[in-house]
C-alpha cells in the first residue's frame, strides 16, 4: 500500500451511527433547508460558478466573456460610453432541456 492510497473496509450492510452523527446529519439538513429558502436558485448554481459577460453594444455571441472571478466582472464595467455596458448573467450548468431546447 503507498502513501497514497487507503484501505476502505468493504460495506458489511449494517449501519453504524453514533449521536454525533445524527446530530451533524440533522444539522446539516437544516443548514441546507435555509439556504434553499435564501437562494431559491440554489439548485441551478451547479459546482463551476461560471458567469457569463455579455457587451451591451454587441449582437451573434460577438464579445461574450466567461469568468468564475468577481476582480473580472468589476473590471468590465470600468470605463464610459457603450465600452462600459454589460450585462452579466448567471451561467446555468445543468439546464432543463426538452425537445432539444435548453429553458
Amino acid at each position: 500500500e503507498s502513501d497514497n492510497e487507503v484501505d476502505v473496509p468493504q460495506d458489511t450492510g449494517t449501519d453504524v451511527r453514533c449521536r454525533e452523527d445524527e446530530e451533524l446529519y440533522t444539522q446539516a439538513e437544516l443548514t441546507l433547508k435555509a439556504l434553499r429558502q435564501q437562494l431559491p436558485q440554489y439548485s441551478l448554481d451547479g459546482f463551476q460558478n461560471i458567469w457569463l459577460l455579455k457587451p451591451g453594444g454587441k449582437s451573434r455571441g460577438r464579445g461574450i466573456q466567461l469568468s468564475a472571478r468577481l476582480e473580472k466582472i468589476l473590471e468590465v464595467g470600468v470605463g464610459r460610453g457603450a465600452e462600459a455596458r454589460w450585462i452579466v448573467q448567471k451561467y446555468i450548468e445543468d439546464p432543463l432541456i426538452i425537445n432539444k431546447k435548453k429553458f
